[in-house]
C-alpha cells in the first residue's frame, strides 16, 4: 500500500508541484492509496500524465518508496517519489524474540 502524498523533484533535488506534469493530481493521489506494488504506482501515473509521449518508468523499488523518472521532450528529468505505508509487525515477535533481534543489532538491553 501506498501513501497519498507525493514528490516530484529533478535531477537536483529541486521540487515541483504535481500540477506541472499531471492532469488529476488529486485523484492521481488518491489513486495512490489502493496500489499495491510499483507496477500498479506506474501504470496510476502514466493514466494521470499530461505529457503521453513520454512515459514514466520504475527506477527502484526500495522498502518505504518506489522511485519513478521521467525525461520530457527538452530531456529535462524529473523523479517522482511514491512513498509506502510502513506496516509494523512488532505483534508477531515474542518478547524474548525482541530482545535477541535488538542485542543482534547492537543495542544494550535490559530486562
Amino acid at each position: 500500500m501506498y501513501k497519498e502524498d507525493l514528490l516530484l523533484t529533478d535531477s537536483k533535488r529541486n521540487r515541483f508541484s504535481l500540477i506541472y506534469e499531471f492532469t488529476h493530481p488529486l485523484a492521481m493521489c488518491e489513486e495512490m492509496l489502493h496500489c499495491d506494488n510499483a507496477d500498479e504506482v506506474r501504470a496510476v501515473v502514466n493514466r494521470y500524465a499530461m505529457f503521453k509521449a513520454h512515459s514514466w518508468e520504475i527506477v527502484s523499488d526500495e522498502a518505504s518508496y518506489t522511485k519513478l523518472k521521467h525525461i520530457d521532450c527538452f530531456g529535462n528529468v524529473k523523479y517522482l517519489f511514491a512513498y509506502k505505508t510502513v506496516l509494523s509487525k512488532l505483534a508477531d515477535f515474542s518478547d524474548d524474540e525482541l530482545v535477541i533481534e535488538l542485542i543482534k543489532r547492537g543495542y544494550k538491553v535490559n530486562k
